[in-house]
C-alpha cells in the first residue's frame, strides 16, 4: 500500500508539473509577424520567415508584434526590420 501511495503521488505531481508548464508557455506571446514596409504609409504585417527578422533600433517604429487567432495584435517590438 505504501509503495502505491508514492507512486501515485509522483504521477500527480508529474501530470500537475506539465500542466502548469503548458499553461505557462500559452501565457507567452512570442512575436510571429513582422513589419515588411517600416518605410511606407502603413503597417503591413507578414508572418516571419523561417530565418527570423532582425531589428535595427529605431524608437518609432514597430517591427515585431504577435497576432493572435482573432488577428489582433500586441506586444509590440520596436525597431526596423532587416
Amino acid at each position: 500500500m505504501k509503495k502505491l501511495r508514492i507512486d501515485f503521488m509522483f504521477a500527480a505531481a508529474l501530470i500537475l508539473g506539465g500542466g502548469l508548464a503548458v499553461a505557462n508557455d500559452a501565457m507567452t506571446n512570442v512575436p510571429n509577424v513582422y513589419n515588411a514596409t517600416p518605410d511606407g504609409p502603413s503597417e503591413t504585417w507578414t508572418p516571419l520567415p523561417a530565418g527570423g527578422i532582425e531589428c535595427e533600433e529605431h524608437e518609432e517604429i514597430n517591427c515585431k508584434a504577435f497576432r493572435n487567432s482573432e488577428g489582433a495584435l500586441s506586444d509590440f517590438e520596436k525597431g526596423r526590420a532587416q
